[in-house]
């Protein structure tokens, strides 16, 4: 594990390949809540502090966790940019958009009724996947199942008494289903799983099954050297292929009618085409091969990619030169299956090391890449994988039920907050309107006081200024006489002395 230089993130590798980062903050935040006075009491401080966490960390695990142990299953859809892959080890399945490179099914519960008291390893076997993208085929150590691919779960949806399924295979159209039982191989209906016939004649376990693009042929293969193709619709062996000094690892139609085989003879590695009924082109390479597909382009371009016993993913033009074109160094151990889309853009591996490759694929034209140039309408190949149909997907009435009952429950409980709410606004505005009513009236008081108070202040100073009229009125009049009565005393006084 390590931790994010803020200490807030830890994140932490497990023994199943899984990666989860784990938030630290709230486990802080929990351990202080255990240590707040609130929970704890006088003279118990030393049990309060030593209590065992109550809230476990929450591990969120980065793309739903990933797979357990070698990944043996690989199948990608014709419509949908989905593959499928399982791992017999932890008996988990994951489906991928290899377009955005994300997984968007893996929770490891969605199988938990179907691996439970089951013993390590021989509960979920392989798997399959529809054309169409919608549903996919499981086998099982006991059975194998029929599953519609819903929205962030599976459904059952058949179930079909097998024991031992080891590989599953639909059909290019989606209407027939090729299931191998350790030697016994069987064809079924692909809607309505009605068994059509079962043939045994491969002296090992199958370990491959591929159809043709028309779907009129099928091949099988097994070890050591067993190849046969069948005719579909009477289901005989169009031709058997038998060479007990070669191991092939898988085969396969190459669009063309050409059957391509690849394996191991002796200590080397084998490319090997039939052309025909007798007719074959061999490149012997120096490493063992164990896995492979064709990858045919938008453009036409064909090459083969194969993998090693080593991890090593090697690319060979479709003449079966000697020289590979290009090697890559990718899984630690053996690379088990190989798939392309069918568009040619992207090419899936994985391996016994529990990994998934999803690698772009660039076309080259004279040691330059090829421009993405938009495919005209008549390219079929171009336009088969819709690459909007990854976000269509199906979902149960039920949930859809639920999601609408949620939704208006949701709704309900808005509809009565908003209703509280209005009911507390209105309210707010009824005491904001009351208030400023008082304030108002106070205010209007306040002022016919003041105003009063003015209207006093103004006749008694109009009262004053008449009496201090008045007044000094009356002292002018009274100066006027005592200066008249002067006047007089003085001229009876000057008289008299005269």
């Amino acid at each position: 594990f390590d931790v994010s230089r803020d200490e807030k993130k830890l994140i932490a590798s497990f023994q199943n390949n899984n990666l989860a980062l784990v938030d630290l903050s709230e486990l802080h935040s929990h351990t202080l809540s255990l240590l707040s006075p609130s929970h704890q009491s006088s003279g118990s401080l030393s049990h309060s502090t030593t209590q065992p966490l109550q809230k476990a960390p929450i591990f969120n695990f980065l793309n739903t966790g990933y797979h357990g142990g070698s990944i043996e299953s690989l199948d990608t859809a014709t419509h949908r940019p989905i593959a499928l892959t399982t791992c017999p080890q932890d008996s988990s399945l994951k489906v991928w958009n290899y377009i955005s490179q994300k997984c968007i099914l893996g929770d490891p519960a969605i199988l938990e009724e179907d691996v439970n008291n089951v013993e390590a390893g021989k509960s979920l076997q392989c798997g399959a996947l529809h054309p169409s993208g919608y549903y996919l085929a499981l086998g099982f150590y006991d059975k194998l199942r029929v599953y519609h691919l819903l929205y962030e779960q599976v459904r059952k949806y058949r179930e079909l008494p097998l024991r031992g399924v080891s590989q599953l295979k639909f059909s290019n159209g989606g209407h027939l289903l090729a299931v191998a039982c350790g030697k016994v191989l069987y064809l079924y209906q692909g809607y309505t799983f009605e068994q059509i016939k079962s043939v045994s004649v491969h002296m090992d376990n199958i370990n491959e099954i591929s159809w043709s693009d028309d779907d009129r042929y099928m091949t099988s293969c097994s070890s050591p050297g067993s190849l046969y193709k069948w005719k579909i619709d009477s289901m005989n062996r169009e031709h058997d292929y038998i060479d007990k000094k070669t191991d092939f690892a898988t085969a396969g139609f190459t669009g063309d009618g050409v059957i391509l085989t690849l394996g191991s003879e002796g200590t080397r590695g084998i490319l090997r085409e039939y052309t025909g009924d007798d007719n074959r082109r061999d490149n012997h390479i120096d490493k063992k091969l164990s896995s492979g597909c064709v990858i045919e382009t938008i453009h036409g371009l064909k090459s083969y990619a194969v993998g090693t016993v080593d991890g090593m993913i090697r690319l060979y033009n479709h003449y079966l030169d000697e020289k590979h074109a290009q090697e890559i160094p990718a899984h630690r151990g053996r690379v088990t299956k190989m798939r392309s889309s069918p568009d040619g853009r992207y090419l899936m591996t994985v391996g016994e090391d529990g990994v998934v490759y999803i690698f772009q694929v660039t076309e080259l034209f004279q040691g330059k890449a090829v421009d993405d140039v938009k495919p005209s309408t008549n390219d079929e190949l171009a336009l088969v994988v819709d690459e909007k149909l990854a976000n269509v997907i199906l979902v149960q009435k039920s949930y859809l039920d639920d999601f609408a009952d949620r939704q208006e429950e949701k709704k309900n409980r808005m509809e009565d907050l908003a209703g509280k709410v209005d009911y507390h606004n209105k309210q707010k505005d009824i005491d904001f309107e009351h208030k400023l009513k008082e304030a108002k009236d106070t205010l209007n008081r306040e002022l016919e006081k003041e105003r009063q108070k003015y209207e006093n202040l103004q006749r008694d100073k109009t009262q004053q200024e008449r009496e201090s009229a008045q007044i000094i009125k009356t002292l002018g009049s009274n100066h006027g006489k005592a200066m008249e009565e002067l006047e007089n005393l003085y001229e009876r006084k000057l008289a008299t002395e005269a």
